[in-house]
């Protein structure tokens, strides 16, 4: 597997490779070391917020994958077809913007929740108590509602041969309960 900035198929981009005896992108530990991605300071990967996301590329000699923290989506997946042309097999966009500029929200390759799929009524009872939560998808909550997990800059974590995104959601976050 081999880790680089941009998502072409051209040894350019590569980084360094990464396997369970290799570690040149990575300190062992999760973190994502000195080439494992980048965050680019130009429009292109800026989130919602205004802060700037990580944009990180995965590589084998079959695909290459392009992944942000915005959302923790995919942006792009490139493989080759029979004929060896490389296309991109996924759904996206080419900046954070056409994520969160979004008028109706498609999810593109991201992680959905708190909750995946829908609330009815935005409303649910939880160990005897009823919650009311932003509907967004009338007349029923979809997917966390209107900002879910898909518009929040997670962590990520890189591990030999695995990612790890963590996001922490606050109690009441999206008047959701807990942690």
């Amino acid at each position: 597997m081999t880790l680089g900035r941009d998502g072409g198929m051209d040894d350019d981009a590569r980084c360094g490779s990464y396997s369970a005896n290799h570690d040149e992108c990575g300190d062992g530990d999760g973190s994502a070391g000195k080439c494992c991605g980048y965050s680019n300071q130009d429009e292109l990967w800026r989130g919602g917020g205004g802060q700037a996301a990580d944009l990180y590329t995965i590589k084998n000699d079959e695909l290459v994958v392009n992944v942000t923290n915005f959302g923790a989506r995919i942006v792009s997946l490139k493989t080759k077809d029979r004929y060896g042309r490389v296309g991109d097999v996924a759904l996206g966009y080419e900046s954070v913007s056409g994520y969160s500029a979004e008028k109706s929200k498609t999810y593109f390759g991201a992680i959905v929740g708190r909750y995946g799929n829908r609330i009815r009524g935005g409303s649910f009872t939880l160990d005897g108590q009823t919650y009311q939560i932003p509907v967004n998808n009338a007349p029923n909550a979809l997917h966390g509602g209107p900002h879910g997990f898909d518009d929040q800059m997670w962590t990520a974590a890189l591990f030999p041969m695995a990612w790890r995104w963590t996001l922490v959601s606050k109690d009441g976050d999206m008047d959701f309960p807990g942690r």
